[in-house]
Order: structure tokens, then sequence, then C-alpha cells
């Protein structure tokens, strides 16, 4: 197994349960995972650097192991977090956060496709406490939930926060179950309950 087999895989901590999984990754180079970037100033479509190589091979590893100890691959909506966690207050470019990951849970075999995280939200959190990191998580949407069409992103701002999502999960009519351990609740308790800002969930 392994798309790329120069990479290296690094340290992951996983958890999981029936309906819900959480990853946390360490990130092992100075800069995040750019999808086609080659060096600075140097940008090749497909070329994918060593920093994106190791964090794809370490979510799949860790994806594999969750499947091979009894998680079910994912086929049908399900909620999706991706934080990254920074030492510094840089800005940097939402926009490359979540592809590897993604793509790296779909050949792991968390999800048999990642257009089943509906909705993905992607979220980039300053902790100067560092270090810097990736946290994942995968929630099952509760059964007999209907999923719908995705609605129009709504954006919004927060001090040190930069993030966007797919889909919109707010409560109301329409608003998704998950079930934590064989109970429903809604989801934004899921991520309150989940969400540890140490990354320790």
């Amino acid at each position: 197994m392994g798309r790329y087999p120069r990479a290296c895989v690094g340290p992951y901590e996983l958890r999981w349960t029936r309906d819900l999984l959480q990853l946390a990754i360490p990130l092992q180079h100075a800069s995040y995972p750019s999808v086609n970037h080659t060096g600075t100033g140097l940008v090749r479509a497909g070329t994918k650097t060593a920093a994106y190589q190791d964090l794809f091979a370490t979510v799949e590893a860790a994806a594999a192991e969750a499947v091979e100890q009894g998680w079910i691959p994912i086929d049908a909506p399900c909620r999706a977090w991706i934080t990254r966690y920074c030492a510094d207050a840089r800005i940097r470019d939402a926009l490359n956060l979540g592809t590897c990951e993604a793509n790296a849970l779909t050949r792991g075999g968390v999800w048999l496709d990642d257009r089943w995280g509906h909705p993905i939200t992607l979220d980039t959190q300053v902790d100067l406490d560092g270090p810097d990191r990736i946290l994942i998580v995968i929630q099952r949407c509760f059964a007999g939930v209907d999923a719908g069409p995705a609605r129009k992103p709504r954006a919004k701002s927060e001090p040190g926060s930069n993030a966007h999502a797919h889909g919109d999960g707010r409560p109301g009519r329409g608003e998704r179950l998950a079930s934590l351990n064989g109970k429903p609740i809604s989801t934004d308790e899921a991520l309150r309950l989940l969400r540890d800002p140490r990354g320790r969930g």
C-alpha cells in the first residue's frame, strides 16, 4: 500500500467509535503541504512536495488502520471537520487545506469517496503553544435524516480564525443529527465535545 513509495509516515493519534473518527497529526514540515507547489516561485501541476506526500501517507496509514480494526467505510453523507492548528498568527492560504487529507482518507478507506463529506468544514486556528498539527473529525449522520442538497455557505469570521464550510450545519429545520455511541445528538453538540483546542479530543 502507498501512493507515494518514498513518503515518510509520521506520528499520529487515532481514536474512533462506530459513528465517529478523530485523527490528530503533528505536521512534520515547516510549511503546510501545498497541492502543486515545488519551490519558491515555482509551481508545476501534478508535482507533490515531500510535505504533501508525507501527510498523505500518514493520513492514509491511519485510515487503513481504522478500517483494519473494524471501521466501516462511509457510503452516505457524513459531517467532516479538517482543522489546522498553527503556532503563529501568520496569514495562510486556506484553499490548500483539506485536499491532501480528503484524498488520503478515500485511499485509506474511511469513506468510499470524499463526496460523502457533506458538509466539510475547513478551519485554521492559532495555538501559540504549538505544535503545528492537523485535526480531522469524521462523523456519520444519523440514519433517516434528510441529507438534501448543499445550502449556500454562510460566511463567518472570528479573530484568529480562517474558516469556510461546504454546506450549512445551522440548527432548525433539516438539522443534521449524528449518532454518538448509539445516542442521537446534534452535530453542533458533537463538535463541542470533540474539537478540543489542544487537539486531544
